[in-house]
């Protein structure tokens, strides 16, 4: 599973591709009419809004996440408020997301992989290039 931790995401995101896979019921999706804007100024309707159980660094918390049937080269984003919530610190340079444990007692890191992370950005810099072409 990919995921993007985004400090410039207001929101968690999660693909209705993963949705499926996760073999969630459907009764499960709330209603929602806020589009999605991205910083390109693309607007995005989703699908609504589901809760799920996030664990990490020993935390586990119930986010909300907007359903949508975009294709990203992650699988879920993580936003601002999840970040907050998991007193976290990410950092893109070193691909590692510092964040206290529930004591507050200890640091604990959650790694990325920079390899993962390389092949997710030049998928999105193919599919930026596919799109621009088409246009």
């Amino acid at each position: 599973m990919r995921v993007l931790v985004d400090l410039g995401s207001s929101a968690n995101i999660i693909t209705k591709t993963v949705f499926d896979q996760l073999e969630i019921a459907s009764s499960s999706i709330r209603p929602t009419f806020s589009p999605l804007m991205g910083f390109d100024g693309t607007r995005v309707d989703p699908l609504g809004v589901i809760d799920l159980s996030v664990t990490a660094a020993k935390r586990t918390l119930k986010e909300n996440f907007i359903l949508t049937e975009i294709h990203p080269s992650y699988n879920l984003i993580m936003g601002r408020g999840w970040i907050h919530r998991m007193r976290g610190v990410p950092s893109t340079l070193y691909q590692v997301m510092r964040c206290l444990s529930p004591n507050e007692k200890e640091v604990i890191n959650l790694w990325g992989d920079q390899v993962a992370a390389k092949e997710c950005y030049m998928l999105t810099e193919v599919e930026a290039k596919r799109m621009s072409t088409q246009q």
